[in-house]
């Protein structure tokens, strides 16, 4: 089985991170393929880069066959086939070119250019003995660097490697609230006198609190306020509980996969890490995005109601510094259609006049 370079390097920045979280503070990954060193380097700078934490790649192992099959007929003698093994020695013009020459410098080409087996070097030479005698001397200069690394203080390390606060989820809850409308209205498919949201809220041990919320809608996201609790109890709950909202891609992705039929649900937890995110960078979130708005027009519904009625509330709002109407509709395309020319004949030009038909027509 095999993985690609960014499965490899996602997983170990996982473990790191994890690790980083349950308090470790010097990180060594032991690397047994040459070929995975840029992988692992790569996840090793992103572990120190968000972590803070002291991490390095050992990369022990030797592109010479001898040295290879010696190690594992040391350790693992029934995975080698000595009766196939073969002198693949291959003779290079450049020496820098040589991967078993000390004055090599990396490069990369297809191995079946250079050996149609897929090895190169001489398995012959290899034995027991010389594998029991290579771990040996990597064994004791693995115990050497790692009771060295021990006593090192990480605080003469340059000041990119010191560790950093991690802000940890503590708590999560969820509010059901309904609130009665001041001004209720009719859409195509209901009459709106109430909304009901639900609100969650979560702490974290640096005192710093978030909050998100979801507006489930049957019609519109195919959820009920039910369903949310439930996707909350089963979902959110146990992927946020004891995590760091600035692993928020993360965290993100791992909600998607779970919740993909539920895309309020999704936007709660979503502002909700957020929240958290904004607070602990200390700015509004619109800046933390990159907003540079310091204010924003929306519009004010009109319900669906006779042309007449619609008119006189429009010219309402109007006077109240309303300039962007929402006219609901979706019930009568005529009715509709003159509803439009009239409000754009009886308030002018200036005022925006946007139209929702709530799914009541079919095109």
């Amino acid at each position: 089985m095999s993985v690609s370079n960014e499965s490899l390097s996602r997983f170990i920045y996982d473990i790191g991170m994890n690790l980083a979280k349950s308090g470790i503070k010097k990180l060594v990954i032991l690397n047994g393929h040459g070929d995975n060193a840029p992988t692992l380097n790569f996840a090793a700078q992103m572990i120190n880069r968000d972590a803070g934490i002291f991490v390095c790649v050992d990369t022990g192992e030797s592109s010479d066959e001898d040295m290879e099959t010696s190690t594992s007929l040391a350790i693992r003698p029934h995975l080698v086939r000595m009766d196939e093994a073969k002198d693949i020695t291959v003779e290079f013009e450049n020496p820098y070119l040589d991967f078993s020459s000390g004055r090599g410098i990396p490069w990369y080409v297809r191995t079946k250019l250079i050996s149609e087996s897929g090895v190169i070097g001489n398995p012959l030479k290899a034995s027991v003995k010389k594998g029991e005698e290579i771990w040996d001397i990597m064994v004791a200069h693995l115990v050497k660097f790692i009771e060295e690394l021990k006593n090192a203080d990480l605080h003469s390390f340059p000041a990119s490697t010191q560790i950093l606060n991690f802000m940890k989820i503590t708590r999560l809850e969820i509010k059901v609230h309904e609130m009665q409308l001041s001004d209720p209205y009719e859409i195509f498919y209901e009459y709106v006198d109430k909304c009901v949201n639900i609100f969650i809220k979560a702490e974290t041990d640096t005192g710093i609190t978030g909050y998100g919320c979801a507006a489930p809608d049957k019609m519109v996201t195919g959820e009920s306020i039910q369903s949310v609790i439930n996707d909350f109890n089963s979902v959110i709950e146990p992927i946020l509980k004891n995590e760091d909202p600035f692993r928020y891609g993360y965290l993100l992705e791992e909600l998607k996969h779970k919740l993909t039929s539920s895309p309020s649900t999704l936007a709660m937890a979503d502002m909700l890490l957020l929240d958290m995110v904004g607070k602990k960078a200390g700015e509004p979130l619109y800046r933390y995005l990159g907003g540079y708005r310091t204010c924003m027009p929306t519009s004010i519904t009109i319900g669906i109601m006779p042309v007449k009625d619609t008119i006189e509330k429009a010219k309402d709002f109007v006077a109240r510094g309303f300039y962007i109407l929402k006219l609901k509709g979706g019930k009568d395309v005529e009715n509709d259609i003159e509803k439009v020319i009239r409000l754009r004949e009886s308030l002018g030009d200036t005022v925006r006049i946007r139209f929702d038909a709530n799914q009541g027509y079919d095109l």
